[in-house]
């Protein structure tokens, strides 16, 4: 008897891609618990109602807490390991604030464009480009321009007129910062604090290619990562600032 399931497709497995799980930094600077923990959420995410995202229906997310019931670890750990691999930059969360997986969400949209372009292209009889199609799905990693078929909204593109867009200046090679933000960035680590962080992210790109939405929110959270992990001495200096932010040693890579 065939068994009824939530699935998108009847796929028995999913690609695993052997660089991207040993090389980045974001999933290898996390434990090895961690790094455990995420390919048990991998697997529920390819079952899921909607590929690439934690959810138990199309309507519910999965949380820590039904993450504690199905690994039966206690739920202080599993929040612990959550915590490490968001801080890390594993995954990203929608509005909603359910968890989901970069790569698997994409790829199946990319998958969802090229069939509906075949079926269009059979009914039609007419030539369609799907590489055209295909190339705007991957544009940008981050980038998720469709709203799913269960009415979860995915992070889109900022759809005002280019005019309208706020322009990041370059601070350094790799680099890319508003104006506004390199200066709250200076507000917080001081100016001293935010050249160093600068520097650090711009090493860090261009040494292993790594594509980020927002260098301005990546330095934050590197920033607040080292004063968890005490690589900086957790103190401000009298307006306020972190001192002592320290440039990216061969470790954290």
């Amino acid at each position: 008897m065939k068994k009824n399931s939530s699935r998108q497709d009847t796929r028995p497995a999913f690609q695993f891609y052997i660089d991207d799980w040993l090389s980045p930094a974001d999933l290898n600077s996390c434990s090895l618990a961690a790094q455990g923990l995420w390919i048990k959420m991998l697997c529920y995410m390819f079952q899921s109602p909607q590929r690439g995202v934690l959810l138990l229906t199309k309507q519910e997310i999965m949380t820590n807490k039904t993450l504690t019931k199905l690994t039966g670890e206690n739920e202080q750990t599993i929040n612990k390991l959550i915590a490490e691999l968001e801080m890390a930059g594993v995954f990203s969360r929608l509005d909603n604030q359910a968890i989901y997986c970069r790569r698997m969400l994409r790829e199946w949209e990319i998958s969802q464009k090229r069939s509906k372009a075949g079926s269009w292209k059979r009914g039609n009889k007419k030539e369609t480009n799907i590489e055209h199609l295909v190339e705007e799905g991957v544009e940008e990693e981050d980038s998720i321009t469709q709203t799913t078929s269960n009415n979860i909204s995915v992070t889109e593109k900022d759809k005002l007129p280019e005019k309208e867009k706020p322009t990041k200046e370059k601070f350094s090679e790799f680099v890319l910062l508003k104006q506004e933000e390199h200066e709250k960035l200076v507000e917080r680590l001081g100016e001293e604090g935010t050249k160093k962080m600068i520097e650090r992210l711009n090493n860090y790109i261009g040494s292993s290619g790594r594509r980020y939405k927002s260098h301005y929110h990546t330095i934050l959270q590197w920033a607040e990562k080292d004063k968890k992990e005490n690589k900086t001495d957790g103190q401000k200096d009298d307006s306020g600032k972190y001192k002592n932010v320290p440039v990216l040693r061969a470790e954290d890579m």
